[in-house]
């Protein structure tokens, strides 16, 4: 470093370095959770010669198009919750190092990620009896919590619902078409209730159905 005034100039200082912003953040990833997603990235190759002071973590729901930043405390921390969400949005995030000389340019994009919560409850849960069976339909949940539901748990009890076992796990079915639960006893009455799966886990499960009682005499009734 030189110092000047209205004489001149002073000799080079011996011991002055240059000092740059911080090298680009790599490795930036999320993962979803219930409005919010977790956010890891790796320090920078390089600081530029001054320590990081803080990182600056920004989202966008279309695509990079515009980006919102998140507002948080001044952190050297590699990692944070990005909160207030939106379930079933989709969101991309990117990050900028800063130090005393500035901010870095900003990170690449994480991949894609879509914070959501589980399902709300199947709902109208109903039995129609056969011969030592039943085929049960129910009404799709209301909310899937931003992530498609992928399964159904189908349990059935005795008449006063105390205990429940399991009869299978359902694949998504459209309105009009029942599961068939086998191996019934005639003459016993059963209640049933479903439960909905998405990725992020289970709804609660839905209110029993009427009591029904498997017939002997067969066919849908």
């Amino acid at each position: 470093m030189i110092a000047k005034n209205a004489v001149g100039s002073s000799p080079l200082s011996a011991n002055w370095s240059a000092v740059a912003t911080p090298a680009t953040v790599p490795g930036v990833e999320a993962v979803l959770g219930k409005t919010n997603l977790a956010v890891t990235w790796t320090a920078p190759a390089s600081n530029g010669g001054s320590s990081i002071t803080d990182y600056v973590v920004m989202y966008s729901s279309n695509g990079g198009s515009t980006w919102t930043t998140f507002t948080d405390p001044v952190s050297t921390a590699t990692s944070c919750t990005v909160t207030g969400l939106t379930n079933g949005t989709s969101y991309v995030i990117q990050v900028i190092a800063k130090n005393a000389a500035g901010s870095s340019l900003a990170s690449g994009y994480s991949a894609p990620a879509t914070p959501a919560t589980v399902p709300s409850s199947p709902t109208a849960v109903y039995a129609i009896s056969g011969n030592s069976q039943m085929w049960v339909y129910w009404t799709a949940p209301a909310s899937t919590g931003g992530s498609g539901i992928t399964s159904y748990l189908l349990e059935r009890s005795g008449y006063w619902g105390s205990t429940w076992t399991e009869c299978f796990w359902s694949p998504p079915l459209n309105g009009s078409e029942p599961a068939l639960v086998t191996g019934l006893n005639n003459g016993t009455a059963y209640v049933f209730r479903v439960t909905a799966k998405n990725a992020t886990g289970l709804s609660l499960p839905s209110a029993y159905s009427a009591p029904k009682y498997p017939t002997a005499a067969g066919g849908m009734a």
